[in-house]
């Protein structure tokens, strides 16, 4: 895990991430691309790509951002922005 509580990230795009992992594949949700961590990275998240946001909850291995439902976002989805919001 490499953020905490209160840190503040950014979210990677649909298309960072399939540089990084892969062409998203069509699953159950939408397009998805599956990244490191246990979880993916699904069509309903694109529109939190490129947005900062403040990290609220970590739960093994997965977080919860303050701006983005109750998605959960994995290590590889986020980099970090640095100071609190």
């Amino acid at each position: 895990m490499n953020f905490q509580v209160g840190d503040k990230v950014r979210v990677k795009s649909m298309q960072e991430l399939a540089a990084l992992y892969g062409k998203p594949v069509q699953g159950v949700y939408g397009a998805t691309i599956h990244v490191p961590g246990g979880f993916d990275f699904v069509s309903g998240m694109e529109h939190f790509g490129g947005t900062v946001q403040k990290i609220v909850t970590v739960q093994e291995g997965h977080y919860y951002l303050s701006g983005a439902g109750g998605y959960a976002f994995t290590d590889a989805m986020l980099d970090r922005v640095g100071g609190y919001i």
